[in-house]
Order: structure tokens, then C-alpha cells, then sequence
């Protein structure tokens, strides 16, 4: 037996959700390891769930507020899968200007041809930092195709590169960061001299090698030069 009430109220600082649900389980085992696996299957449906009735009421939050001239299309069926599971919803599509938008998606930060959530992809994404991208997807149960995953690391990398780089304009400004925290803030900076360290080490030993390349190709000259000047020799001493 199993009932979930959710109750949204809107309020200046956001949405707030109370949450009431009751349910039962069977327990055929006192093992931790069965009691853990059936309360994982119970909460994972329940936020399964709640996420639905949750989207639906953003969606439908947004209707009453909307502004004048934005007319409804057609309600979208949608799936998405998260670390609780699968979630299957849907969300109103509209219109202004001419132009289609869906305020749901926007709201949730969703693509528009997105399936998985960003939560559940950095489990695989995560993965890959200690093995390859197809061994990360069978860690993963192939959730995702593999350019899902390159997608997800380049996205990663690039939101990386711009917190580094509003980081030491923040620094160089002597300004604090906004939009990141104080750890953040350290650990970055900690990169980037760690990274202007490796770039100068590594143009130090590219300079030791262009310099050997300068100098065996001086020694190749020059023995080149001793061996025509042996050889012409050779040739002007050679009897006739």
C-alpha cells in the first residue's frame, strides 16, 4: 500500500513542497543488505513520483502567471531519466512572437532533446576519469551513448574554464567571486598555478630540445663539411 500527497505553495523565495507519504514494506530477511535494497526500491519509486507531481505543478505555476499574448500549443508527453529511475511527465508548449518555447524545460534547465539528467550522466561522466569512455559506459549500464558522454564531458570542461577564468578576473580585479564559493574559489586558482607551472616547465624542457635539435644539426653540418673536405681530398690525391 502505498499514497504520496504533495502540497505546493508558491511563495516570494520560491516553491514549497510538503511531502506526505505512507507506505509498507515486507521484510523476508533481517539482512542489512535486503533491508537496504527494498527501502532503495520504495524511496526511489516515491521520488519518482514526487518529481512528476512536482513538474506538473511548475508547469502549472507558470500557466496562471503567464503573460499576455503567449498562447498554448499542445501539451508534450516527455520521459527523463534520473538516479531514482525513469520519470514520465508532461508539459505544455507554447507560443509568442512566433517563436515555440516550453517554460517547463527552461525552468528545469532541460534540453530540449535531452533524456538523461545531468546528475545521473556525471555518475558515468565521473568514471572516466579513471578508464575509458566505453569501459565508463558499461560501469554506467550504457545509460547514454558515447557521444552523449564526450557532449557531457565537453560541457564540463568548458563551464570549468569559465569559472577559471571569472575566478582570475575576480583576483586580478581584487574582487571577490559571486558566483562561486570560497573552496571553489581556492581550488581553482590552486589549478591554475599548478597548470602556469607545468606550462613553463614544459616550455623549459621544449626549449632544451629545440636546442638539441640546434646543436646535432650544427654537428651533422660540420661533419658533413669534414667529410666532403676528406672526400675532395681524397678525390684531388687520387692518381690519374
Amino acid at each position: 500500500m502505498k499514497s504520496l500527497t504533495c502540497t505546493f505553495t508558491k511563495e516570494s523565495s520560491g516553491l514549497k513542497v510538503q511531502i506526505c507519504f505512507c507506505t509498507e514494506i515486507v521484510l523476508h530477511s533481517l539482512l542489512l543488505s535486503v533491508i537496504v535494497k527494498e527501502l532503495k526500491s520504495v524511496l526511489n519509486e516515491m521520488a519518482c513520483e514526487l518529481l512528476r507531481d512536482l513538474f506538473h505543478a511548475i508547469d502549472d505555476i507558470w500557466l496562471k502567471s503567464r503573460e499576455n499574448g503567449i498562447r498554448i500549443c499542445k501539451p508534450v508527453d516527455r520521459s527523463l531519466k534520473t538516479i531514482f529511475g525513469e520519470v514520465f511527465f508532461h508539459y505544455r508548449q507554447a507560443k509568442k512572437d512566433g517563436k515555440y518555447y516550453r517554460p517547463l524545460l527552461e525552468a528545469l534547465g532541460i534540453d530540449k532533446y535531452q533524456r538523461i539528467s545531468d546528475d545521473l550522466i556525471d555518475l558515468v561522466r565521473r568514471s572516466a576519469l579513471y578508464t575509458s569512455y566505453r569501459k565508463a559506459l558499461k560501469i554506467g549500464s550504457h545509460i547514454c551513448a558515447l557521444s552523449t558522454l564526450w557532449g557531457a564531458v565537453q560541457k564540463e570542461g568548458k563551464a570549468y574554464c569559465k569559472k577559471r577564468d571569472d575566478t582570475v578576473y575576480y583576483c586580478l580585479e581584487g574582487e571577490s567571486p559571486h558566483s562561486i564559493s570560497s573552496s571553489d574559489f581556492a581550488i581553482v586558482m590552486m589549478d591554475e598555478i599548478w597548470l602556469r607551472k607545468r606550462k613553463k616547465k614544459g616550455e623549459a624542457q621544449k626549449k632544451k630540445i629545440d636546442l638539441k635539435k640546434i646543436d646535432s644539426k650544427k654537428i651533422d653540418s660540420k661533419k658533413k663539411k669534414r667529410e666532403f673536405i676528406i672526400l675532395s681530398g681524397a678525390s684531388l690525391t687520387a692518381p690519374l
